[in-house]
C-alpha cells in the first residue's frame, strides 16, 4: 500500500479512550462508520473543560499533516 500524506483542515475533537466510542451518540454499533487512529503530539487536552470528561476530549488544531500508514476494511 502507498503511504499517503494529508493535510486536515478542520478542527476535530477526538478521544484518548474508547468507551466514548461505544456510545450511540459518537460513534455506534451499526452501519458504515470510519474510524481514525491517530499518533499525534500535537493535540491539546480538554478533558478538565469539557461538559463530558469521561470523554477524554483531544482537540487536534486544522492544518494537521497526517500520513496514512494501513488501513482496514
Amino acid at each position: 500500500a502507498r503511504l499517503e500524506t494529508t493535510v486536515w483542515w478542520g478542527l476535530s475533537s477526538c478521544t484518548k479512550g474508547i468507551k466514548a466510542l461505544k456510545s450511540e451518540a459518537f460513534f455506534g454499533f451499526e452501519g458504515k462508520r470510519t474510524l481514525f487512529v491517530i499518533n499525534c503530539l500535537a493535540g491539546r487536552c480538554i478533558e478538565n473543560h469539557s461538559y463530558y470528561q469521561q470523554e477524554r476530549e483531544i482537540v487536534l488544531l486544522p492544518g494537521r499533516y497526517f500520513k496514512v500508514i494501513d488501513h482496514m476494511n
